[in-house]
């Protein structure tokens, strides 16, 4: 009887050995890979995930395996670069389980992030919704879905919630950012490879909560007297961080109404940028920012918010920018006209990451984003206003005069401008200005304007006194 209690005692003491071994041994793949995932072309893929210390993980796909051990709980293979195809199955492997997950493709990946523009306006609330109902189910347009918007101080190993790649469908896109999603969809029609769109955006938020705070050091960033209070980074650690290093294409930004200072703005660009491209370890990525639409705020301060966009655009390496400026409904921050902002995002990458359809980059013809301010001359009583990105040429895009400019002498009292087309220049003038020294267009919280190239882009608001410091 002793004897039977003793070997009774030592099976069970194996079983439960037993158990925890295999437990230990469990092998989790990062939950931001799911099936239905694209996965970035022509980079190398990181996949990771956790296991047991000590024990190999091999991921496989499209005839590729790569093995890793793990280490402090951690593990992360990168598979080779591959080019655009699928639908694959991926498997990752340990000694006691293999995941595996299904219709993965490779193509491109960006990531949409922001505030409520690219977060709380979906694709159904749209006023292109009646269109894009319409649209036939895309098996290779996948997009993220159920990022828990939320806030961290440090970042977790994973993005709360409960992300799923999901597929094009009426159903999946209704729900999904505008912006975002005609981006892709514009996107796959010029590129005709998968694209995928990982959504992690929140409403109401600050480019500093987006933005580790050991990048704003040293660059004289004040954010005293912003209006809000808040945690420098918690939502780059709540809900960027945890998703790196997912291998992506590039960046979309649309954010800037909560700000009012654009010097202060500015820098806060360079800092936001210079951390997500640092941290993410892909290089100088692409960011297509967004400049923000035409709203009667009352507050002021939104024609140098679009100033330090377009500056951004201009002076941080690898980064364009999207116009709103006719696009919009000033009486709605949140306006509903969502295509041509996910469209011209799209156009933004084709020209300036893609370089779609040029033998060169030089020979481009430089549509995106629309006529940019160049230079001034003064010619007796008129300024002669130069651009950049003009495309085939300048139109009036709307009615029979062009709206929106002002010019002032050395008192620095504006008027109300005669604004002219001639060739590629406007000529600005006005009879209370003999002698002017500088113009504005555009240089309201909701400006009426209409100047554009024959392409359709508008051109960006500009001053030409005042400019921002670096």
């Amino acid at each position: 009887m002793k004897n039977s209690r003793i070997g009774l005692i030592l099976l069970i003491v194996t079983l439960i050995g037993i158990s925890s071994s295999a437990a230990l041994c469990t092998v989790y793949v990062n939950k931001i890979f799911t099936s239905n995932a694209v996965l970035q072309q022509k980079i190398p893929i990181p996949v990771w995930g956790t296991a047991s210390n000590g024990e190999t993980v091999t991921v496989t796909i499209n005839g590729e395996s790569v093995s890793a051990v793990t280490s402090s709980g951690k593990w992360c293979v990168n598979l080779p670069a591959m080019n655009a195809g699928g639908p694959y199955t991926m498997t990752i492997a340990g000694p006691s389980n293999t995941i595996t997950l299904t219709n993965i493709d490779i193509g491109e990946v960006w990531v949409a992030s922001g505030q409520s523009n690219m977060d709380d306006v979906t694709v159904n609330m749209s006023d292109s919704w009646s269109t894009a109902s319409t649209w036939a189910d895309d098996p290779h347009l996948r997009m993220v879905t159920g990022i828990t918007r939320t806030t961290a101080t440090t970042a977790p190993s994973e993005v709360s919630g409960t992300p799923s790649w999901k597929v094009d469908t009426q159903s999946a896109r209704a729900g999904f950012s505008a912006v975002g999603y005609f981006f892709a969809h514009k996107l796959r029609e010029m590129l005709n490879v998968p694209v995928g769109i990982l959504w992690s955006a929140r409403g109401a938020t600050f480019i500093e909560q987006w933005t580790d705070k050991q990048y704003t050091e040293g660059l004289g960033i004040n954010y005293d007297g912003e209006g809000t209070s808040f945690n420098y980074g918690e939502f780059y650690y709540g809900m960027i961080k945890p998703l790196q290093p997912y291998g992506i294409k590039g960046a979309m930004w649309y954010q800037g109404e909560t700000h009012k200072d654009a010097s202060q703005y500015y820098k806060a660009l360079v800092a936001f940028t210079k951390c997500w491209r640092t941290d993410w370890g892909q290089g100088a990525f692409p960011f297509l920012l967004v400049q923000i639409a035409p709203y009667n705020s009352g507050d002021g301060g939104w024609a140098e918010v679009r100033e330090a966009e377009l500056k951004a655009s201009q002076t941080i390496a690898n980064t364009s920018l999207a116009l709103t400026i006719d696009v919009s409904d000033p009486t709605l921050i949140h306006p509903l006209n969502k295509e041509p902002v996910g469209v011209r995002l799209a156009l933004a990458a084709i020209e300036d990451v893609y370089h779609k359809e040029y033998s060169n980059k030089e020979s481009r013809k430089h549509l995106t984003p629309g006529p940019t301010y160049r230079s001034m001359s003064i010619n007796g009583s008129t300024a002669i206003i130069t651009f950049d990105n003009i495309g085939s040429g300048l139109v009036i895009s709307s009615g029979t005069s062009l709206t929106g400019w002002v010019i002032a002498g050395a008192d620095k009292v504006w008027y109300n401008a005669n604004a002219v087309i001639s060739g590629n220049t406007v000529v600005v003038s006005s009879s209370s200005v003999t002698k002017p020294i500088a113009v504005r267009y555009g240089w309201e919280d909701a400006p009426v304007t209409n100047l554009a190239s024959v392409e359709g882009f508008p051109a960006s608001p500009f001053r030409t006194d005042c400019p921002l410091p670096n």
